[in-house]
């Protein structure tokens, strides 16, 4: 067209050489018309034409720069963008919709969304004002940061540079930049900076056991060093209590509050994850604790969602369970099992290392106070001595605040006070006499099982009478431990422990227990030993009788002598007759004394044979009452089915009339005699330590009388003890000859039983016979035999003969031959007893063989 500006067109020519070219050109019209004419209709084209075929080259080579860059940055991992001075996107790679989920389209001007969202909300802020501070002053950025895929949600970590660009006259036009992904190298230093927390969490228990021998103290620190090795929210250690039992015990938390960890407490012992882990011995990984039903609602209360648990363990020995526990869900994996596991055992070494240290301490308090206890009870000391450095020892080694012991009787039936120690512990409750044969009372449990047993507040006032005591002082725990020596149970020690200190242990029971065994080893042999004192008396009374008697008996013959003589002479005066008489009653009076000194001095071996005790009960009970002319109420309860006794019939009479006489003095007519006849055995339970194991008749004579003092209960046994009329100046008796109680107790042992004295002030007094039954007897035919040889023989060597003819023809025998086989006493009595007399040769009146 004409009148056009000229219009560049580019395009390529031939030349004349042949080869191309690019050529740049210029077109443009230009009116034209022919000479003489005057048309408009006609133009010229004019072309100014350029070669261009340098700078063609160079703009290829330029696009083929862009294509490359183009393709470098697509396919490159980095992504490349572009910014306005307002931080806008004007230009990014297509990565960024793989690291983003967001199309490059959508960042340019803010389309859909400012790439400031898609930072991590934890960094956003810092991110932000990092780019101010990079605006005012115009600096590059360089920042590692998290993003988030808008589509997967995935967050990964960004390093970011952005460096200014900026105009003709020095201003920010722009912002080039890039970011690289950085996640897998953020990770291995996350990684790389958890192993390091694991290894520093392992240093620290294994450490802290070198200082520390407490399994607590290192699960503590364990426990902080764990949690913060693994991201844990808390944690907690379980370990049986004691060790080698069956209830787990929370030693010690991170991360929960006091209340909460009491009431994990109280769940311990139910079916759950920690009891379930320890169990088993095998770890367990709760991916999200509300669809696990082990969990326990506690856990769920406090935001717990994921969990490890792994046993404590020691040589295959599991002691306990250590316990991670976070409020994300699936936080722990593998690695933090194989963590916690090697922690669990170095906790695990540390609690049997203190175990073992803690036994071995023990062992030696232990053996320490035993010593001291066998040391110091073991001197000649009086039971109230005894009591006291007992119960001193107890409270030193113990920290016991009150303390109080009681002896069985010899029936086991009721539990009288010794001793007491102790703030409020009165006199009145040292006395206190205690009926336990009701088989609810705790302490007759105690007895029966020979076992220590903790009384709790609610069962305080089952304990009879110092049921009422104890809680009157607001007692609210009481230990009871037997008193057993030689397999019998001779008493039971009552023990609080302080209330501002722990309560006693196990090992402590365990000790209490074997301080207990040693108080009753004591007063075991005291019992023995004053049994034996008492035998010695019988035997020296014994040997004083007959020699009292055989001088006196000389005197009495020459008085009775003269004063038949004065009675013939019938020329004397009435005085000298009446004095005659006077000598003649003085000496029948001493002449029965003396029948009596020779009867005890020379007791008669009892002539044993089956009776009927329940009949010899009624008949001396007749006996004595017609005798005696006492008034008193004599109740009788005779025992069914009661079997017949091996003794002597008049012996037994004897002694149940001697008592008899005794109880009625004791009561006067104003109250009542109670007799008793019951079968019983004696066994390794029975605290009737001095009865042989074997069938029995208890017979028991019970008065309600003014009763005895200690004193005179010990010696109410003795020979020539009396109690009646005494003389305050000489001490002896003038209406009792002291002999009718020794008699019986030695009429009773002869015929194999044996008699045991209870009495209290105020109380009465109550005798005991045990005579054994006629099966027991033949049981113990042979010791019977061996118990007629006369003490003063025992231990000889001895040999039995029939006659002195005998004697001597044995010496003959021995002279000739030394080969004689030895027979025993028992032996030969059983094959000749009733044929001849067997007579006892002492080793000094015959010749050693």
């Amino acid at each position: 067209e004409q009148n056009q500006p000229p219009k560049p067109i580019r395009y390529r020519i031939k030349r004349a050489d042949g080869e191309l070219c690019w050529v740049m050109d210029q077109l443009s019209s230009r009116p034209a018309s022919l000479p003489g004419t005057v048309s408009t209709r006609g133009a010229w084209l004019v072309s100014c034409m350029f070669d261009t075929s340098s700078w063609q080259h160079e703009i290829e080579e330029i696009r083929s720069s862009e294509a490359r860059y183009r393709r470098l940055v697509e396919n490159s991992d980095a992504i490349i963008f572009h910014t306005d001075p307002s931080h806008s996107i004007t230009f990014i790679s297509r990565r960024a919709m793989d690291f983003f989920g967001v199309a490059p389209e959508d960042f340019i001007a803010r389309r859909s969304i400012s790439w400031l969202e898609l930072v991590h909300p934890d960094d956003r802020e810092r991110v932000e004002n990092l780019l101010g501070e990079m605006q005012l002053a115009g600096s590059s950025f360089d920042e590692e940061f998290r993003v988030i895929n808008r589509v997967t949600g995935q967050v990964r970590w960004l390093l970011t540079r952005l460096m200014p660009i900026r105009g003709s006259k020095g201003e920010i036009a722009g912002w080039d930049g890039f970011g690289i992904d950085i996640t897998g190298r953020r990770e291995a230093q996350d990684a790389l900076v958890v192993q390091s927390k694991k290894v520093r969490a392992l240093y620290t228990v294994s450490s802290a056991i070198r200082g520390f021998l407490d399994p607590v103290h290192i699960a503590s620190r364990g426990l902080h060093a764990l949690c913060d090795a693994t991201g844990a929210d808390a944690g907690a250690c379980y370990l049986f209590s004691p060790l080698g039992s069956d209830k787990l015990k929370l030693v010690t938390h991170y991360g929960f509050n006091d209340d909460v960890s009491d009431r994990f407490n109280d769940i311990t012992n139910l079916p759950n994850l920690s009891s379930y882990v320890a169990k088993h011995g095998q770890p367990v990984v709760v991916p999200d604790i509300r669809n696990d039903p082990r969990a326990s609602v506690v856990l769920a209360q406090q935001g717990i969602r994921s969990a490890v648990l792994v046993p404590v363990t020691v040589e295959d020995e599991v002691l306990g369970t250590l316990a991670l526990f976070s409020r994300s869900v699936a936080r722990f994996d593998g690695g933090d099992v194989m963590l916690v596991s090697a922690a669990s055992n170095q906790i695990g070494l540390a609690a049997r290392q203190a175990d073992l240290f803690a036994a071995h301490k023990r062992q030696a308090r232990n053996l320490s106070a035993l010593y001291r206890a066998s040391h110091e009870l073991s001197r000649n000391l009086s039971l109230d001595d005894i009591f006291l450095q007992a119960f001193m020892i107890i409270r030193d080694e113990l920290g016991l605040k009150r303390l109080w012991l009681g002896l069985l009787n010899e029936l086991g039936t009721r539990l009288v006070g010794q001793a007491a120690y102790g703030p409020g512990l009165k006199r009145k409750l040292v006395e206190i006499n205690m009926d336990i044969s009701a088989p609810e009372n705790p302490i007759a449990a105690v007895v029966q099982t020979q076992s220590p047993k903790v009384i709790a507040s609610d069962q305080v006032m089952q304990l009879e009478g110092l049921g009422r005591i104890f809680s009157k002082l607001d007692i609210d725990q009481v230990v009871l431990v037997p008193l057993v020596s030689g397999g019998q149970t001779l008493g039971v020690l009552a023990v609080q422990p302080n209330e501002d200190e722990r309560a006693l242990s196990e090992e402590d029971i365990a000790l209490l227990r074997s301080l207990a065994s040693e108080i009753a080893s004591v007063l075991f042999a005291k019992r023995l030993e004053e049994r034996i004192v008492e035998g010695d008396k019988m035997r020296t009374a014994g040997l004083l009788a007959a020699g009292i008697a055989h001088n006196f008996n000389n005197l009495l013959q020459a008085i009775l002598g003269q004063a038949s003589l004065l009675e013939i002479q019938g020329h004397s005066p009435e005085k000298i007759q009446r004095a005659s008489r006077l000598i003649h009653d003085a000496a029948t009076k001493g002449a029965g004394l003396v029948r009596q000194l020779m009867s005890f001095a020379q007791l008669e071996q009892p002539r044993r044979e089956p009776c009927d005790c329940n009949y010899l009960v009624e008949t001396a009970v007749r006996s004595a009452q017609e005798v005696s002319g006492s008034k008193a109420e004599v109740r009788i309860s005779l025992g069914k089915d009661v079997p017949k006794a091996f003794v002597d019939p008049g012996q037994l009479r004897q002694v149940l009339s001697n008592l008899l006489l005794n109880a009625f003095d004791a009561v006067k007519n104003d109250a009542c005699v109670e007799v008793e006849t019951e079968q019983i055995y004696v066994d390794d339970r029975s605290p009737l330590y001095e009865v042989p194991y074997g069938e029995y008749i208890r017979i028991s004579v019970r008065d309600h009388g003014r009763g005895m003092d200690e004193d005179t209960r010990k010696r109410c046994l003795e020979p020539f003890f009396t109690t009646k009329n005494v003389d305050p100046v000489s001490g002896i008796g003038m209406s009792g000859t002291g002999l009718g109680m020794a008699a019986a107790y030695a009429l009773t042992r002869r015929n194999g039983g044996n008699m045991v004295v209870e009495s209290r002030p105020g109380q009465g007094t109550v005798v005991t016979m045990y005579v054994p039954s006629e099966a027991q007897a033949n049981r113990t035919e042979d010791n019977s035999f061996s118990e007629e040889v006369d003490d003063g023989f025992r231990g000889a060597d001895l040999r039995v003969v029939r006659s002195e003819a005998a004697a001597e023809e044995i010496e003959d025998e021995d002279k000739s031959s030394q080969a004689a086989e030895p027979i025993s006493l028992a032996e030969h009595l059983r094959r000749k007893r009733g044929k001849g007399t067997a007579r006892v040769l002492p080793a000094t009146e015959r010749k050693k063989t």
